[in-house]
């Protein structure tokens, strides 16, 4: 029989902390982005950074499935990871995933066990080493750590109350209550999340409320956005708001009348639309 082998994940410390995880992260469900990235890691490690697919669905069906993840999520995020390199396309039915070689550790069973039996025995060497000085110098250190950390948060935090008495108050609900109505054919939002009320403030420096409200009435009045496309996908209130497709909407590029000027039949299949979908900015 053969011996079991383990593989895991290892993260650099500053891995949340690099500018492509930050950039990420400040999308709006940018956590869930990073989860996502996590997964497709962790299904590669076994295989040297490869994942297989069966071909059957569209690669971010078939991962969705297996992650149980949305697919639109899992779309944006393999979108993100080619445009950056942490992911490839071997062939039509292969990914590779750099990525994830580089921070892959295994071991077999056998090693696993001795290194646990090291691990207690020097734990209850290490105990009974340590002096009531040394315990003592421990817990001066932390303390004075606990106390720069502190000391750093109260930092940050004073410019940041500083602008915000600076600016004007923003009516966020209002913002999500126009959506509301005015989209109704697009999916509804109840939820003013904290990542929510950042991308509305991040749109508000280039947009005015009237202006925002005008995306939405484009939004509701195209057919392609509320859903009549090849693809039974529809544009939501996160999507709208992002920079780059706020300002296609703005733009005029999903208006009704461009889907059979483009080439295209009246269900958006072919021509101007069945090309923004093979758009990474479509996605991110």
């Amino acid at each position: 029989m053969a011996e079991k082998k383990y593989f895991w994940l290892k993260l650099e410390r500053d891995f949340f902390r690099s500018k492509a995880i930050k950039r990420l992260r400040k999308q709006a469900g940018g956590d869930t982005y990073t989860i996502i990235v996590m997964e497709l890691q962790l299904q590669a490690i076994g295989s040297n950074g490869l994942i297989k697919l069966e071909g059957i669905e569209s690669p971010e069906e078939e991962l969705a499935l297996e992650l149980d993840e949305e697919p639109e999520n899992v779309k944006v995020v393999l979108n993100y990871l080619f445009r950056i390199g942490w992911a490839e396309i071997l062939d039509e039915n292969t990914l590779f995933f750099p990525c994830a070689i580089e921070r892959t550790g295994s071991e077999t069973q056998a090693a696993e066990r001795m290194r646990q039996m090291r691990s207690r025995n020097n734990v209850t060497q290490v105990c009974n080493a340590v002096t009531p000085a040394l315990r003592e110098f421990s817990e001066n250190v932390t303390l004075e750590k606990e106390i720069e950390i502190e000391k750093e948060i109260e930092i940050e935090d004073k410019p940041a109350a500083t602008a915000a008495t600076a600016r004007p108050s923003i009516d966020y609900q209002s913002i999500l209550d126009d959506y509301n109505r005015t989209c109704t054919r697009l999916p509804k939002v109840t939820k003013l999340s904290d990542a929510r009320r950042k991308v509305i403030a991040a749109r508000l420096k280039s947009y005015t409320p009237e202006e925002l409200h005008k995306i939405f009435q484009m939004a509701q009045d195209s057919d392609f956005l509320c859903g009549k496309n090849n693809r039974d996908w529809s544009a939501s209130f996160d999507w709208l708001m992002k920079d780059a497709n706020a300002a296609k909407v703005l733009d005029r590029q999903y208006e009704n009348k461009d889907i059979l000027r483009n080439g295209g039949d009246q269900n958006g299949k072919g021509g101007y639309y069945a090309r923004i979908f093979s758009d990474p900015e479509h996605n991110l």
